[in-house]
């Protein structure tokens, strides 16, 4: 009896181990192409099939810039498409198997209209063949590193917002002079649009975040995401622009590419105001998973 029960108690141990590890296994395949920062101690990204697709907005530094993955809408989703980042994040029916290295976030409102390529030349396609040129998600990450790098580094207390078409949400963790996460919330399908906080940071030499960036593009054809900064004004007032949505106010965008877009009067009165794009060097991929060097 005592023999028995012992088998049985061994048997019953052994499944309980072996669902465990099935289970593991299902986990990591569900989640093998999401970009994250991993547990500690140390951080990195999961890597993903294909050639990585590398800049494609230009620029392009070894150790700087954002990793990430694409996502797109297939099928019925196509006929009443996501009006929210979350969705096409976590929703959509299509991921891209290549990673995408971002050079950084200074994407002026521009016709995108010959899509992605990975470094081996390929068109990046859809689940219908053609290239992949609208109702697409991007989520990157890297660490913001404010307070190196760039012309002049970032120290003291600044504003952060984003300029993008169509919705995108900014998270730098830890960063918010709240104590809290600083999220710019720009969500939505709209046109260009200066999407704000009314959180602040404080920035000194040391000022390491990690950083994430979700964006998606809807209907075709132009697309924008920048990061901006300026200094804190009196009383931390917002911009006049915030989520305020324009067409071809900052940039004109009517001449297709590769023609680059012309800056307007509108965003030449943004950096009247103080607005600075957010260089390149202050997003740090050390650490992660290089996947374009």
């Amino acid at each position: 009896m005592e023999t028995k029960l012992k088998s049985h108690l061994s048997t019953h141990i052994s499944n309980i181990i072996l669902l465990s590890l099935l289970a593991s296994a299902l986990l990591a395949l569900t989640s093998c192409n999401k970009v994250d920062f991993a547990p500690q101690p140390s951080p990195g990204v999961t890597t993903s099939g294909g050639a990585p697709i590398c800049y494609p907005f230009g620029g392009g530094v070894k150790g700087q810039g954002l990793v990430g993955n694409i996502t797109y809408l297939t099928g019925s989703q196509l006929q009443n498409p996501f009006t929210n980042v979350a969705s096409y994040i976590n929703s959509a029916g299509g991921q891209v198997p290549n990673q995408v290295l971002l050079s950084g976030l200074n994407i002026p409102i521009e016709y995108f209209s010959n899509g992605f390529a990975d470094s081996n030349g390929s068109t990046i396609k859809s689940a219908t063949g053609s290239p992949l040129v609208e109702y697409f998600g991007i989520h990157a990450i890297s660490y913001f590193v404010p307070g190196v790098g760039g012309p002049q580094p970032m120290s003291g207390n600044y504003q952060v917002a984003v300029l993008s078409d169509d919705g995108s949400i900014v998270t730098i963790k830890g960063a918010a002079q709240s104590g809290g996460d600083l999220v710019i919330n720009n969500d939505g399908t709209h046109s260009a649009q200066l999407g704000c906080t009314s959180d602040y940071m404080t920035i000194n030499s040391s000022s390491k975040f990690q950083f994430t960036v979700d964006y998606y593009q809807g209907p075709a054809n132009t697309i924008a995401l920048t990061l901006l900064y300026r200094p804190l004004p009196s009383g931390n007032t917002l911009d006049q622009e915030c989520n305020v949505p324009h067409q071809d106010t900052y940039f004109a965008d009517d001449t297709g590419y590769p023609n680059p877009p012309v800056q307007q009067q509108t965003y030449t009165n943004l950096l009247a105001r103080g607005w600075t794009v957010v260089d390149g060097s202050h997003y740090s991929i050390q650490g992660l998973t290089s996947i374009c060097q």
